[in-house]
């Protein structure tokens, strides 16, 4: 009989736009007015405002307000606005945590769940650490005992090794629970230790020595062992393998491509000159081609292929560490010369991704490089890209996920087991 009926909790704007949809099938969603309309939805049972509300928060996401969206959402049952807000943290972590004040306030449940992510994105895992040091601090009474679960999420054996023994070890807050502690980081130290040192042999006699060691310039035996053997794996049956023909040269520090279903064999070394022959094998007929010789003798190079060409940069020709690069083009059976790198690379890893090939890290003859650069069949032209956060030559290269990957190599003081990631689209590692 009631002629109005009072409803709370609701504004009047916001049951005008309820009642637009209801009569209309329309409603406008603005940043003013989502936070009130989408209560308002969820309450009403109006499913499809409440879906559009969350599409367009997603749509809003920053480093500042992703911590609060999702837990916002969460209190209103909008699952998949979950999950958008909380893969946004993940890929952000390192904006998020220096620009949101909601990061110290959520709880441990929260922190917990976020670094012990596999999908966590960040360039160094020290990040990672100093974002729970940051956490725990915030509120060192209450939170201090949460530090070893923690620091449990952490990858440690990513950690360098400096940072490790003086920062995190050495950290106040670490100090203070030992106690809870010293497990973790005896198991950890323990880890380290046994990647470092390993056995080896030296004339008859086992002693224990870095793994890695720096090698200037080894002697050549006077009888080269240098092979020219190939093995085929099958990737199907593991333990199945086949040894295929003999290449033409035998080759150390070879640059190796696949073009067009054949293997490439590059340059190299045969135990006394740098190489500047080629050859391909085809692995139907099991029959290895002679190539004409490159322009630049070269080892310690690399080579990839893109838009049916084989190209090959760097390396060293028993002088010097080269800049220089060319490509072969199967069709008119031709090594052509290109622009010169910008940098001289002998260790560097190439490799062709998004129509362009990518020369990362090497040896310029002074110091391990960081900086990386791109080529542009195209314009016939080298760019600086970003560089890598840590120097490196002779390590391994590939593209997983639309990203590059690198993979270990030498830093100039010791092997490496640092791995990066580089996204073109936004120039980092």
């Amino acid at each position: 009989e009631k002629q109005e009926i009072e409803l709370s909790g609701i504004s009047p704007e916001i049951m005008t736009s309820l009642l637009n949809y209801a009569y209309t099938g329309q409603v406008i969603i603005t940043s003013q007015n989502v936070e009130e309309l989408l209560p308002a939805a969820d309450k009403f049972l109006v499913d499809y405002v409440k879906q559009k509300c969350c599409a367009f928060l997603k749509k809003q996401l920053t480093p500042l307000n992703c911590i609060g969206i999702r837990q916002y959402a969460r209190s209103f049952f909008c699952p998949k606005l979950v999950e958008a807000a909380h893969n946004f943290i993940l890929y952000n972590f390192e904006e998020v945590i220096q620009k949101s004040p909601e990061y110290l306030m959520m709880n441990f449940n929260d922190v917990h769940q976020l670094i012990s992510d596999d999908r966590l994105n960040v360039r160094l895992e020290e990040t990672v650490c100093e974002a729970v040091f940051r956490w725990i601090r915030h509120d060192k009474m209450g939170r201090i005992s949460n530090l070893c679960v923690l620091l449990k999420g952490v990858r440690m054996g990513l950690l360098d090794p400096e940072y490790f023994m003086t920062k995190l070890k050495g950290c106040e807050l670490v100090t203070e629970s030992m106690g809870e502690c010293r497990g973790l980081i005896k198991d950890a130290m323990k880890r380290y230790y046994r990647l470092v040192f390993s056995q080896i042999t030296v004339l008859g006699k086992s002693i224990t020595q870095p793994a890695r060691l720096k090698i200037s310039k080894p002697k050549m035996p006077s009888q080269p062992a240098i092979s020219a053997t190939a093995t085929r794996c099958d990737i199907s049956s593991p333990r199945k393998h086949s040894f295929e023909p003999q290449m033409l040269h035998k080759r150390c520090y070879i640059s190796v491509a696949v073009l067009h279903n054949k293997i490439y064999a590059l340059g190299g070394m045969n135990g006394s000159d740098r190489l500047n022959s080629a050859e391909s094998y085809d692995p139907v007929h099991k029959i290895w081609t002679i190539l004409p010789d490159m322009n630049e003798s070269r080892s310690d190079s690399s080579a990839t292929s893109l838009n049916g060409r084989v190209y090959i940069a760097g390396g060293f020709n028993g002088q010097e560490c080269l800049f220089t690069a060319e490509f072969y083009d199967p069709g008119t059976s031709v090594w052509t010369r290109i622009t010169p790198m910008r940098s001289r690379r002998s260790g560097v890893s190439i490799v062709s991704f998004h129509s362009m090939v990518y020369a990362v890290g090497g040896f310029d003859g002074v110091n391990r490089l960081r900086h990386a650069e791109a080529y542009c069949p195209r314009t016939n032209t080298w760019r600086n890209i970003a560089s890598m956060n840590k120097p490196r030559s002779n390590f391994g290269i590939e593209v997983i996920d639309d990203q590059l990957l690198v993979v270990g190599g030498y830093n100039g003081h010791q092997t490496s087991w640092d791995v990066e990631a580089y996204d073109d689209t936004a120039n980092e590692w």
